[in-house]
């Protein structure tokens, strides 16, 4: 049971972190980013967006206060909708 989870979160983990690259690298390319200053705060906001609705669910089970962690959750459940959204148009 704990190898089929193990594996279950290392496969998910891997393909949301591949989904993240790809919309980070098609968004480069079409806001054609000159600088490389710009990249590099495109994908620091990319990597917090992203981490928001994991570091949520753990704000849970660590007893944070609730508006914390709801306000957590809320957002990375809205950076998982637009993550699709733009997987989609992006093909």
């Amino acid at each position: 049971m704990k190898f089929q989870l193990s594996l279950f979160l290392i496969t998910f983990t891997a393909l949301y972190a591949l989904a993240v690259y790809y919309v980070w690298r098609r968004g480069c390319q079409y806001l054609s980013f000159t600088s490389s200053l710009w990249k590099r705060l495109y994908w620091l906001l990319l990597i917090i967006a992203a981490s928001l609705f994991p570091l949520g669910r753990m704000a849970e089970l660590l007893f944070l206060p609730k508006e914390f962690a709801d306000n957590l959750v809320l957002g990375g459940s809205y950076w998982l909708a637009i993550l699709y959204y733009l997987f989609l148009t992006a093909f």
